[in-house]
This record gives C-alpha cells, sequence and structure tokens, in this order.
C-alpha cells in the first residue's frame, strides 16, 4: 500500500489528534509538552520551533495545530470553567482518512510519550518538559540543572526538580 503524501503541518496535526484521541480530555499545555517531548526526545519530525515560555517550552506551530483541528472540526476547544486554561477533546470526526497510516509509523514514539508522560498534569509536564529543555540547550550537569530551573521556576522545590531529572534520566531522556 502506498503511504498517502503529507505536509509537515498535516504530520504534526494527526500527532496532535492521536494524543487528544489516546488520552481524552487535554488542555493546551498538556498538548504542548507531549508534542515537545515527542520532537525532542522521541525525534519525531514536527517541525517545531521551542522556545521556553512562562509554563515551559512552547511551540506556536502547536497551537496553529491545535487551531487547525478546531477548524477542521476534529477537536472542541473549551475555555475551562473555573478560568484554568482550556479543554481540547476529540469530535465524533475521526480525522482525515490518511492519518491512521500516517501515525502507523509514528505509534511507538506516540506510545512512548503517552506511556512515559500521559498521567502527568500539566504542573508535572511543566517542570519535566524545562528541565529537559534546560539540560539539551545548555548541556548543564544535574546540579546546574537543578539551579537553572529553580531560577526559571521558583514554585518547584530543588528536591521536586532532582526527582523530575532522575525520572527522566532513568526513561534515558537526558
Amino acid at each position: 500500500m502506498q503511504q498517502p503524501i503529507v505536509s509537515p503541518d498535516e504530520f504534526r496535526e494527526a500527532v496532535i489528534h492521536a494524543l487528544v484521541s489516546r488520552l481524552g480530555d487535554l488542555g493546551k499545555i498538556k498538548i504542548q509538552k507531549l508534542v515537545y517531548f515527542l520532537q525532542e526526545a522521541y525525534r519525531l519530525p514536527l517541525g517545531c520551533r521551542f522556545y521556553l515560555h512562562y509554563y515551559g517550552p512552547y511551540s506556536e506551530e502547536v497551537e496553529t495545530g491545535i487551531s487547525n483541528l478546531k477548524f477542521m472540526g476534529y477537536v472542541n476547544v473549551q475555555a475551562d470553567p473555573e478560568g484554568y486554561g482550556f479543554h481540547v477533546t476529540r469530535t465524533s470526526s475521526s480525522g482525515e482518512p490518511g492519518w491512521t497510516t500516517v501515525i502507523r509509523n509514528a505509534e511507538s514514539e506516540v506510545d512512548s510519550a503517552v506511556q512515559g508522560f500521559g498521567l502527568m498534569d500539566a504542573s508535572q509536564l511543566e517542570l519535566a518538559a524545562t528541565i529537559h529543555y534546560v539540560r539539551r540547550s545548555f548541556g548543564f550537569n544535574k546540579g546546574d540543572v537543578i539551579a537553572s530551573v529553580r531560577s526559571r521556576k521558583p514554585k518547584f522545590s530543588r528536591k521536586l526538580i532532582s526527582d523530575a531529572y532522575d525520572s527522566l534520566a532513568s526513561m534515558n531522556l537526558l
């Protein structure tokens, strides 16, 4: 069977749709961090440019992908009634017909990200992705990563940062 040809944007949207389909109700922050790990740790070519933002690594391309999925009717995006971000959920539409085949080639990476990070809340993902970003961007050792992350995110204790660092290291992601 011939592989459908998709653009990098369509591939990214198919991956985001797969994450929402597998994990259900996701916030935008959680989607951002899952896509970050898929690209930066699991090496999926998603074409995102990430920069360090208030809640950790952020990409305009991911935000645009979510908006495109909403526009196409593949996901619903609703503001949280209590004012805490957004809820992104799958609609009854299954997505583009060719996406099943496209996602099949990224299945193991998506599975790894879902298994490794799917149960984490947005705050835990923010911390893990920030640690990963700082480590990769600056090549710091553990102590320097902890100090750098702590200075950027004082809401996280040194112990919590250290434990999250160790968790990423045990997953072979640092």
